[in-house]
């Protein structure tokens, strides 16, 4: 659950359902996660120190620290249906959700 407490955790993680593992099996972090009022500096330090460490410490992601750039990691698979269930229901939910 620690992971889907973030908006911009949940970004990221929803944004690699869509991932075929082709050729570059990358998700570009800051176009996924970019909100209206954010800038983009604080959101990419924020990312880099914060969110994306902590995802890829619990294995649900890959990230290339020079690019911001991720893929699913090896235990991607073990959130991916509750992933799911926010996507297909994302009109549901409240504001920030998924």
């Amino acid at each position: 659950m620690t992971a889907l407490a973030n908006e911009h955790r949940r970004r990221v993680l929803v944004a690699l359902l869509d991932w075929d593992g082709g050729s570059d099996p990358r998700v570009d972090v800051i176009q996924t996660v970019e909100s209206g009022g954010e800038r983009t500096d604080e959101l990419r330090t924020r990312l880099y120190h914060r969110h994306l460490p902590r995802l890829d410490e619990l294995g649900f992601i890959e990230w290339d620290r020079d690019s911001l750039a991720v893929r699913p990691g090896p235990r991607y698979q073990d959130i991916r249906p509750g992933l799911e269930v926010l996507r297909d229901n994302a009109s549901e939910l409240p504001g920030d959700w998924p």
